[in-house]
């Protein structure tokens, strides 16, 4: 790390990034290979509910998908703004924590240790705010998506019972219905852990960026004030 970075990320800062954004990256990368063989899985799914209850269930949890999904897109983006804002007080708050204590040695603690607590909790939080905010986000998209299996069944269960009023649901047709949604708990359950790897990575990614060696404008982008550690 170049001298110029380094008083930006003191220890405390780079202990953090590894102990806690990059276990987050581990558990969201780990949930791609799921995320894929859910996507495989969705082709054969309809396939045995069109074979078993006909066109317009399916139709009807096509639809539920399609539905889920575009309502991924702004919770993301509302999601990153969040997260964003969070790094933004975190970073303050250990700045002001790096420096108070690289100062402790020249003044003595107790004649400020009342300001500095006030400013330091007052950094925290806002930042727990945006944490909360965020976190609030994430658990409606979490509700949504693990939820995609149950509501789909209710939804060809219903659709039978509206639609094809002569059709016996027999217990075969129900476990196969059933048996054949949840194959789609992989995809349900972990695109929205999977989809946090961008925004758990905004740190680490601007660290990595930091300890670039200095070679020109680029340089120069990335270590304009405290967007360093926003980065995205």
């Amino acid at each position: 790390m170049s001298s110029r970075l380094l008083p930006s990320y003191p220890a405390g800062h780079i202990i953090s990034l590894m102990a806690v954004d990059c276990t987050h990256i581990s558990v969201a990368v780990a949930g791609v290979p799921k995320v894929a063989v859910g996507v495989l899985c969705v082709p054969v799914v309809l396939f045995a509910l069109w074979r078993r209850v006909g066109t317009l269930p399916v139709v009807c949890c096509v639809a539920w998908q399609l539905l889920t999904l575009f309502l991924l897109m702004p919770f993301v983006k509302l999601q990153k703004k969040l997260w964003l804002r969070k790094l933004k007080w975190h970073d303050a708050r250990l700045r002001k924590i790096a420096d108070i204590l690289s100062s402790v040695r020249l003044v003595k603690l107790y004649a400020w240790e009342e300001t500095f607590a006030d400013s330091v909790t007052e950094l925290r939080r806002r930042e727990v705010t945006e944490q909360f905010s965020s976190n609030l986000v994430d658990g409606l998209m979490d509700c949504i998506f693990v939820s995609s299996s149950s509501v789909m069944s209710t939804v060809v269960f219903t659709t039978l019972a509206g639609f094809y009023p002569d059709k016996v649901l027999t217990a075969s047709l129900s476990f196969s219905c059933v048996y054949a949604l949840s194959l789609l708990d992989p995809i349900n359950g972990n695109i929205v852990t999977t989809k946090k790897t961008p925004g758990n990575s905004a740190g680490p990614r601007a660290f990595h960026e930091g300890t670039i060696p200095a070679t020109g404008p680029q340089y120069s982008q990335h270590l304009d004030g405290p967007s360093v550690l926003v980065a995205w």
